[in-house]
C-alpha cells in the first residue's frame, strides 16, 4: 500500500519505490487539488482517472519490469511523479 496526496497541483511525496511483480494499492487523495490535477495518469500503466472532490481513490496495479514509471495530471502539469521499480 502506497498514499499519495495531491495539494494544488504538487505530489506528497512524489517518489515511490515498489517490487516488480509486487501487486500495489494506490491510495490518493485528491481532496485539495485543483484544475488538472483533478485527474492522475500513468501512461505506462495505461492508467488514467478522475479523482473525487472528497475522499481517497485506489488504483490497482502490478509493475511488471524494472525501471522508472511517471505519473502525473492529464495534462503534464501536476507533479510529476515516478514509480522507481526494483
Amino acid at each position: 500500500k502506497i498514499n499519495l496526496k495531491i495539494d494544488y497541483l504538487d505530489y506528497y511525496p512524489n517518489t515511490f519505490t515498489l517490487k516488480k511483480g509486487v501487486p500495489v494499492e494506490w491510495n490518493i487523495d485528491g481532496s485539495k487539488a485543483v484544475g488538472c490535477a483533478k485527474i492522475i495518469s500513468v501512461p505506462a500503466l495505461g492508467i488514467t482517472e478522475r479523482l473525487p472532490p472528497n475522499g481517497i481513490k485506489t488504483i490497482s496495479f502490478t509493475p511488471t519490469k524494472k525501471g522508472k514509471i511517471m505519473f502525473s495530471c492529464s495534462m503534464g502539469m501536476a507533479g510529476p511523479g515516478t514509480f522507481e521499480v526494483i
